[in-house]
């Protein structure tokens, strides 16, 4: 049985948005524009009008063990996340041995050219010792992970160096210093109501200076900043992105749609990191979005690991299991925020500075790769985030195809 997707919206290689009709039989598409009438009973047909067809998503994705990776990208995959790059994970792999990354590259076999790994700049994510940045770079990282080594200056610097000789992107985990500060959540009325402790914006801030300030001297290192949460970080994150092209920002859309009031009630499955802001964040992040602060939406998905019995919000990791509802999400507010359809695109693949993986263009011979997303404003439908929040969405999910196969959705 063939399948044929029409009316999508999808970009051609001119760079313009086209409705376009796609015919697939395998893994590949064999037609595009026209579809043969006399195939119409031998074909599964799909119309998704007013919506948008994307082959080129990709996301950072915390490391789950090194022995599931093969599974767990697949998972990732089954939900419309088709490219991803794995990041650094203190629970499970630090990704600091070139052995492990080229382990895993091996293991994922031709799916590896869907995936990328950002290596850590420091053993064990630490503030105190280097890792074989080559090393890492020669066993196949595309990319280097700053996380905890921004607390060494010292360090900072040389890696700075190394990686500037290198010539490959950073990525910067987040501008928080909730762990290591023992904070939570973001410090506002609801930490006070529940009596734990929060970490403010301002925090963010400080550190997004401070990270900025140490780059002025390296301007052509492509740099990205994972998942920024302080709208004042992200406004100055945007103006230096005016003098300096290969700077580029992401933000949680749950972000963009959640407070920090939902952790009124100890909710551990928003424990965020960056948390949850204040509602009048939460509101500038979504004008952020309409006015072009934002180059990439990122789901802050981070895998379950170990013991999976519930602990209290205090005990609890940051980070939840969000790709189930991520395309949800990102659809309402795409939808909401009435942006056109080339920011569909865009905000969904991979900053172009960072070169991680090229934009694909569906045509005939393509892998049958996609996501199609409703792109117009309907009404609002009730769905179940993460297990117990009922929330009102507009948009959706039309289709979700790996290699041909139609996913559930």
């Amino acid at each position: 049985m063939s399948i044929a997707i029409v009316n999508g919206k999808l970009l051609d290689e001119q760079n313009k948005i086209n409705v376009r009709n796609l015919l697939i039989q395998g893994k590949k598409i064999t037609g595009v524009g026209y579809i043969p009438d006399e195939d119409e009973g031998a074909l599964d047909v799909f119309d998704v009008s007013q919506s948008m067809i994307l082959p080129s998503t990709f996301d950072f994705f915390s490391m789950p063990e090194v022995g599931d990776i093969v599974k767990y990208t697949h998972r990732i995959q089954s939900k419309g996340m088709l490219h991803l790059a794995y990041l650094p994970n203190d629970a499970s792999c630090a990704l600091d041995r070139p052995e492990d990354i080229a382990r895993m590259i091996d293991q994922l076999g031709e799916n590896a050219e869907r995936v990328s790994f950002v290596a850590c700049a420091s053993k064990a994510n630490g503030p105190n010792e280097l890792s074989e940045l080559s090393m890492l770079i020669s066993a196949g990282a595309k990319a280097i992970y700053f996380g905890r080594i921004i607390e060494n200056e010292t360090l900072f610097k040389q890696a700075l160096t190394y990686v500037d000789m290198i010539g490959v992107p950073i990525v910067f985990g987040p501008m928080t210093k909730m762990e290591k500060n023992g904070a939570h959540l973001n410090a506002g009325a609801t930490s006070f109501e529940i009596g734990i402790r929060g970490e403010s914006e301002d925090d963010e801030l400080s550190s997004v200076q401070y990270v900025l300030s140490m780059l002025q001297s390296h301007p052509n290192i492509p740099i990205h900043f994972q998942s920024i949460s302080s709208i004042a970080a992200l406004q100055l994150i945007h103006s230096m992105k005016q003098h300096r092209s290969n700077l580029s920002v992401g933000v949680s859309p749950f972000h963009l749609v959640f407070s920090d009031e939902y952790l009124s009630h100890y909710n551990q499955r928003l424990k965020f990191n960056p948390p949850l802001r204040s509602s009048e964040t939460m509101r500038l992040l979504r004008e952020s979005l309409t006015n072009g602060m934002v180059d990439h939406l990122t789901s802050l998905h981070h895998p379950t690991l170990g013991d999976s019995q519930e602990k209290s919000f205090f005990d609890h990791s940051f980070g939840s299991e969000t790709i189930d509802s991520f395309f949800q999400v990102v659809s309402h507010c795409l939808v909401e925020s009435q942006l056109s359809l080339d920011y569909y695109h865009s905000l969904l693949s991979c900053p172009q500075s960072l070169s991680l993986v090229q934009p694909l263009v569906l045509g005939l011979n393509s892998n049958a790769s996609f996501i199609v997303l409703k792109a117009v404003a309907e009404s609002l439908q009730s769905h179940v985030l993460f297990g117990d929040i009922e929330f009102e969405l507009q948009g959706g999910v039309q289709v979700i195809m790996k290699d041909g196969e139609l996913m559930n959705t």
